[in-house]
């Protein structure tokens, strides 16, 4: 491995070069089994809202099936295991049980009507602390455990609540045991289009991932796509259609989780070529212009051979262009140096399941070999 120490004695971008050592794909990790699916054809997540008798307000959470049984956690801090007990089609029975959070202790039975689509006269009765109470309940299924925070309204989530027109958007939580890479939400009103799939991705901008039981609005920054879903499915408005998180789990429209990977795919190759072009031109007679030039005459010339990968190619060319003009910068050698920094953090933080390492296979532009090659040439011109 060559040694980053050994070039902190030459000129400033020397650890510009240093970090094009580091530029090749992360460790690619398997893709997570979430289990057998529930019973009865019910969602493997459920959004549900319960309110006990002379409780002033409901408590709404989200129900995560474990391949066993129900795992949630509510907006009170209450957490509970729920196993369904009987799983009809027409009529399905839960039993819940706390044996942590603000309500540990609490037992409980819900029953409601399910048709395979929606739920209907939900009741409860539960036992908290030796008192016998009862409740009714309502839920709605869900495709990722990535929740719109007023569900209730998201099926009519407006132009104004996703730009902020009169109000602030209404933000999204990570109701999932891990770290959300990105997710995709189906709209109807976004930036005035009619339909559209607006994908929400914060490896492909270099962000941190958002934690359970986070909340983040939906940013302007996002990217969209035509509405292409699995089987011609329906969704409403707002709700999110697609989560990728970082232990390899994928939920939702199966069409618009391989889109989101192929996006990713194609803008980490973007950077690859783009990291290569960077220590190509990082001496340090180097201007930005000449730097931005000869980034310009690349992009052009690879949106002519793969037209398909345009959008993800300007993203990524926008994203390195922004940080060449950077404020503060005195020289372009420091600019690439400040550049390459953050792009490596893209590319490794665009981490490959299995399955993107099947879609990205025959992809060798930036392999390890290649820029090892591109290094030592690099470095046997500096020491001369």
């Amino acid at each position: 491995m060559i040694s980053t120490t050994t070039w902190t004695r030459f000129s400033p971008w020397a650890g510009a070069l240093a970090i094009c050592a580091s530029l090749p794909y992360a460790t690619a990790f398997g893709q997570a089994n979430p289990g057998p699916p529930p019973p009865a054809h019910l969602p493997r997540f459920l959004w549900e809202c319960e309110v006990g008798s002379g409780a002033s307000a409901e408590a709404c959470g989200v129900w995560n099936w474990q391949g066993a049984s129900y795992s949630a956690t509510w907006s009170i801090g209450a957490m509970g295991q729920l196993t369904v007990t009987s799983g009809e089609r027409s009529e399905i029975t839960v039993h819940r049980q706390d044996t942590s959070g603000s309500l540990a202790g609490l037992d409980a039975t819900y029953t409601a009507k399910w048709d395979g689509s929606h739920f209907s006269d939900g009741k409860m009765t539960f036992t908290f602390k030796g008192a016998p109470n009862t409740g009714v309940w309502r839920a709605a299924p869900l495709v990722t455990p990535v929740v719109h925070t007023l569900l209730g309204t998201v099926q009519t989530v407006t132009q104004d609540e996703i730009y902020g027109v009169g109000r602030r958007p209404i933000p999204y939580y990570n109701w999932y045991s891990a770290d959300l890479t990105g997710y995709a939400i189906y709209s109807s009103h976004f930036a005035g289009a009619a339909n559209l799939t607006v994908v929400e991705d914060f490896r492909v901008r270099g962000e941190q991932p958002m934690k359970p039981g986070e909340r983040r609005e939906l940013s302007l920054h996002a990217t969209t796509l035509a509405p292409n879903y699995e089987g011609g499915a329906k969704y409403w408005a707002g709700s999110a259609i697609a989560a990728i998180y970082t232990d390899g789990t994928t939920f939702g429209d199966p069409k618009v989780v391989a889109a989101m990977i192929g996006f990713r795919r194609s803008m980490l190759a973007a950077l690859t070529g783009i990291g290569n072009t960077l220590c190509q031109l990082g001496g340090p007679q180097a201007t930005v212009d000449a730097v931005q030039a000869a980034l310009g005459k690349q992009q052009s010339a690879e949106d002519s051979r793969s037209p398909s990968d345009k959008v993800a190619r300007a993203v990524a060319n926008d994203y390195v262009n922004r940080s060449l003009h950077a404020r503060g910068q005195r020289s372009a050698s420091e600019a690439i140096k400040r550049t390459l920094g953050p792009a490596r953090g893209v590319a490794l933080g665009t981490r490959r399941s299995g399955q993107e390492q099947r879609w990205a296979a025959g992809h060798s532009r930036g392999s390890p070999a290649h820029l090892s090659s591109l290094v030592a040439r690099k470095r046997q011109g500096i020491n001369k």
